[in-house]
């Protein structure tokens, strides 16, 4: 595990909060973090990490909303500067949020930006269900 990464688990496990580790392919570390039958994804590339990516998928998203999800996608993106939501091209509704970070400093910016996001999703998921499920 990269020292960006390790230090956002230390902090994590400070919390006493649950999460797994893998390897990407192309040999970065992935923490994933299950919150409310999702799972976000932070993705600490380089050999020390300071490159990170949170990743979120929020929803599927039927054929037949695809367009109209995605408007409201560039609505919100307005809206919030620190993640960006797109429809990707298996349909899902994703969020994203990049970070720099400092091997000083990763597990306390790592849990900013992860708590940062998730409020976001909970804030813009009502707006994204209506249009999906109206």
């Amino acid at each position: 595990m990269n020292i960006c990464a390790q230090a956002f688990a230390n902090n994590l496990d400070s919390k006493n909060l649950t999460y797994s580790v893998s390897r990407d392919d192309d040999k970065s570390t992935v923490l994933s973090f299950p919150y409310k039958q999702r799972r976000t994804s932070i993705i600490f590339s380089g050999e020390d990490g300071i490159q990170c990516q949170f990743q979120t998928v929020i929803e599927s998203v039927p054929k037949e909303k695809v367009t109209d999800v995605i408007l409201v996608c560039n609505k919100l993106n307005t809206e919030y500067r620190f993640v960006k939501f797109v429809v990707d091209s298996d349909n899902d509704l994703m969020n994203y949020s990049d970070a720099i970070l400092t091997p000083e400093t990763a597990g306390e910016e790592c849990f900013e930006v992860l708590l940062r996001t998730l409020q976001i999703i909970e804030e813009a998921k009502p707006t994204f269900m209506k249009t999906i499920y109206a």
